[in-house]
């Protein structure tokens, strides 16, 4: 079925091109190792820049890299890649043997992404089933958590709509590697300890932050009398270390392939980012209407109650559990953009949902026997199931914004279905760049059109009775488009600068009911010679607004293009595409910087 859904969603509903958005997103710098050394034979990725040009022309080429040393370095590591190989060498395969150019981005390769994906869904839940039956779990309460995992979570989205993104491989892996674990504090067998390295070092190839998943060791033994058995026995035993050294060799293929390009053994390849562990927004992370774990997936809330019985039957395994689920909280909160960018829901948590269906069947466990709280429980997580199957339906066809939500936009689409409802959200503030100083501006203007202001394009100025302040405003209607402009042109502290957060406001005062709708903020980079190279268009409207006659106000918070010649012309204006008249007054721009400027 999941199989269907994915070809439907891929290939038949989004029609010709819709494939190309298979290979996507993050998913496209977790792949590019791929194509990188099996077509262009290259350790760098000056041909997948390229390439990437021709192939996604209407997003960023290639904005997965990152200088280092002058050498262009993918910012993700190299696991998925890995685990993408077997795929993507049949996709070479076939390609040859149908005349299709090998070109590693042709619609072969994008289905081969998908297969890949459903392939790793497929092991990931074996590995969980052969974790639940170790613990000796009944059979219905096996199948109910598998089918709670895969469908009442993200889980489903993340392998058919993202299949090159890494959630599907690590919770894979993350499975694996628990009960291979498992396996070897109850049966002290050899295989189990190979097993268990080699996924671990593959879990730390796809994102070294799921490390932490060590942690989880004391739970996954019968008991700590065992788990002490078991450690003293892999450190005495010779054969482990022949098992580790396998393992250091599989996790070393990242840092050589450092050193080949760069000639570094270790580098931090996520400049520009990084995380604020004095500040993490932990409430936001799991209860905000925008990206909130218990929101979006709360599923995973009623697996907390789980650790009550883990707890219960031993309380260093529940210690164990908890001391990991707080300490993975924490961390991952504390990620700069704390909502990780485009995803339904917390995406970062699909990695350890093993460890969320092994809470959920302790507390299926927990209420056996007690036959109306069985009934309510299950009856609750098929509701749960169904609500979020909807509303994966609802993300993807644009009814939940990726990133913008709060309670009143959750609450007006609520098990909304209807065309209206589509894409009618905007999202006017992105998250300021890391470790940028948002207290202090190092530039900033103000327009309140009393008078003709310098570094501002006059356009549309007039004076009416309804100005906000003073008496003039920036009018726009069918003749005039365009409100005055910021531009900003040889400002030597702007200039070849990244990562400058603008925050942009004003005022504007309807005419008509929803004459905004025409409207949008914009931001234009031209050179000397006007030709442009940037341009950015927002809507002013971060929701349906059905009312006018008053002054509003509009906030925009956004990255801002660098400045490639000390000439160019960066430009942030209105253009309105309606017919009735709208005013606008007092614009202000106010521009941030790093604080290490």
């Amino acid at each position: 079925m999941v199989l269907a859904i994915s070809l439907w969603e891929n290939f038949i509903c989004s029609k010709d091109k819709g494939w190309k958005e298979v290979i996507a997103s993050d998913g496209r710098g977790y792949y590019a190792y791929l194509p990188s050394v099996f077509v262009y034979s290259e350790i760098g990725f000056d041909s997948i820049i390229q390439r990437e040009k021709e192939v996604y022309p209407s997003v960023q080429a290639a904005n997965f890299i990152v200088d280092v040393d002058g050498e262009p370095v993918n910012k993700y590591f190299i696991g998925v890649a890995l685990m993408m190989a077997p795929f993507f060498l049949i996709g070479t395969i076939i390609s040859l043997a149908t005349g299709v150019p090998p070109d590693g981005f042709s619609s072969i390769y994008q289905f081969m992404a998908s297969l890949s994906a459903l392939f790793y869904l497929f092991i990931g839940l074996v590995f969980l089933q052969k974790l639940l039956k170790l613990y000796r779990f009944q059979n219905w309460i096996i199948s109910l958590v598998l089918i709670l995992i895969l469908f009442a979570t993200n889980l489903l989205v993340y392998t058919v709509a993202a299949p090159a993104m890494s959630h599907v491989y690590s919770f894979a892996v993350v499975a694996g590697f628990m009960f291979f674990s498992a396996g070897y504090f109850k049966y002290q067998g050899k295989r189990d300890v190979l097993m268990s390295v080699l996924f671990l070092a593959l879990v730390v190839l796809i994102r070294p932050l799921n490390a932490i998943v060590v942690l989880l060791l004391p739970m996954l033994a019968p008991d700590y009398r065992s788990f002490i058995h078991s450690v003293k026995l892999f450190i005495r035993s010779g054969w482990s270390y022949v098992f580790l050294v396998v393992g250091i060799l599989l996790l070393s293929i990242q840092p050589i392939w450092w050193y080949v390009q760069t000639g570094h053994w270790l580098l931090w390849s996520y400049g520009g980012e990084g995380f604020y562990f004095s500040n993490p927004q932990i409430f936001k992370v799991l209860f905000s209407f925008k990206k909130g774990l218990f929101i979006y997936t709360p599923l995973c809330l009623m697996a907390f109650f789980g650790l009550v019985q883990l707890w219960g039957i031993n309380r260093i395994r529940g210690v164990s559990a908890l001391v990991f689920l707080l300490l993975y909280i924490w961390v991952v909160s504390s990620w700069w953009n704390w909502y990780y960018g485009d995803s339904f829901g917390q995406r970062v948590f699909i990695d350890i949902y093993p460890l969320f269906a092994l809470l959920l069947a302790f507390l299926f466990q927990w209420i056996t026997g007690k036959r109306w709280l069985i009934k309510a429980m299950i009856g609750l997580s098929l509701l749960l199931l169904g609500l979020n199957i909807f509303q994966n339906w609802q993300y993807s066809r644009g009814i939940v914004h990726p990133y913008a939500m709060d309670r009143e936009k959750y609450a007006m689409v609520f098990l909304r279905t209807g065309q209206e409802y589509r894409y009618i959200f905007n999202g006017l503030e992105d998250i300021p760049p890391y470790k940028t100083n948002m207290e202090t501006p190092i530039r900033s203007w103000k327009n309140d059109f009393e008078k003709e202001e310098q570094q501002w394009v006059t356009s549309g100025r007039v004076g009416v009775e309804l100005a906000h302040s003073g008496s003039m405003v920036s009018k726009l209607n069918i003749d005039q488009q365009y409100s005055s402009a910021l531009m900003i042109t040889q400002d030597s502290s702007l200039f070849g600068e990244k990562d400058i957060y603008a925050r942009i406001n004003a005022l504007i005062f309807e005419t008509e009911p929803g004459s905004s709708k025409e409207m949008n903020l914009v931001i234009s980079l031209a050179d000397s010679a006007d030709v442009g190279y940037y341009f950015k268009s927002m809507a002013v409207d971060e929701m349906p607004a059905d009312d006018a006659g008053y002054w509003r106000e509009i906030s925009f918070g956004t990255v801002l293009p660098e400045i490639a010649n000390f000439n160019d012309r960066l430009k942030i204006f209105f253009w309105y595409q309606g017919q009735d008249d709208i005013l606008v007054d007092d614009f202000s721009v106010e521009l941030y910087g790093r604080g290490d400027r």
